[in-house]
């Protein structure tokens, strides 16, 4: 199963790693976590910085695949205009159901490190240590560090990724 990340340029297709994602947000706008299994995405970070990025998103079209959203991606109004610029490709997915993977991409963790299969574990897991790195999202990181981070996903779920 592959993950699909969405920045852009479908010439410039490469393969990675979910894992990675979030190091590489947090390599690129200087955002101090701690380091994670997984790590930064060399062509990712040449492309941003030779054009100064500022700013990450990061879209997760659960179950969509990536055959399907790349088809589809030029009648997809918002979603190509976010893209055009960037670039897009495949990042190998950790996990065959949501939730572990969805943790996968905001923690930089493998499911096995940050033991998250349902919803319902990010609850039990914070709960037993909720300062633990590896259940902290980008996203947690980056406001930590003053800086802005939106999530937009359904409420049950946004409430385990740390969002308000």
């Amino acid at each position: 199963m592959t993950s699909q990340i969405i920045c852009g340029d479908y010439m410039n297709a490469f393969e990675c790693s979910a894992i990675d994602i979030a190091p590489t947000i947090s390599r690129l706008l200087s955002i101090p976590m701690v380091p994670p299994s997984g790590r930064s995405i060399p062509q990712v970070e040449k492309y941003a910085k030779e054009r100064g990025c500022k700013k990450a998103g990061i879209i997760v079209v659960d179950s969509l695949g990536y055959c399907l959203c790349k088809h589809l991606s030029p009648v997809m109004g918002n979603l190509t205009e976010f893209a055009r610029e960037g670039l897009m490709f495949k990042c190998k997915s950790m996990a065959t159901i949501t939730s572990p993977a969805i943790a996968s991409i905001f923690t930089g963790y493998l499911p096995e490190e940050h033991n998250i299969y349902s919803t319902a574990d990010i609850y039990a897991e914070t709960a037993k240590d909720s300062e633990n790195p590896r259940l902290k999202t980008i996203m947690e990181w980056a406001y930590r560090a003053g800086m802005r981070a939106s999530v937009v996903i359904e409420l049950k779920s946004a409430e385990c990724f740390g969002a308000d």
